[in-house]
């Protein structure tokens, strides 16, 4: 964790981005409160266990929030995750497991280069 988190603040200081922390989003987005928000992620933590995950590579993306992260390999025990966050919040969307490193507008060339 402590390297992705370096790289990422590394990334979003080279880039003028906020610094986010590193993260692996199990939850479809959806619409609430704070505290709802904070109650529906209790919700989905006390149903799961912490899980290994293997990085298959690094990806980027013109959509700012997914502008630099490393690919996850999806597996079982990350897919039934996945379902029980879908289940809480009861939002349904793909799901392509990724760790977040930067969240930026950047153009292709720029991302190519750091990719």
């Amino acid at each position: 964790f402590s390297e992705a988190f370096s790289l990422g603040a590394g990334l979003s200081r080279q880039h003028a981005s906020h610094p986010i922390v590193p993260h692996v989003t199990l939850s479809p987005s959806f619409y609430g409160s704070q505290e709802q928000a904070f109650e529906l992620t209790r919700q989905v933590a006390s149903q799961l266990k912490p899980l290994d995950l293997s990085f298959v590579g690094f990806e980027h993306s013109e959509n700012q929030f997914k502008a630099m992260a490393a690919s996850v390999q999806l597996t079982e025990e990350l897919r039934r995750s996945n379902e029980v966050a879908k289940t809480v919040v009861k939002e349904i969307k793909a799901f392509a497991p990724h760790l977040s490193l930067l969240y930026a507008k950047l153009e292709e060339d720029v991302r190519t280069k750091i990719a």
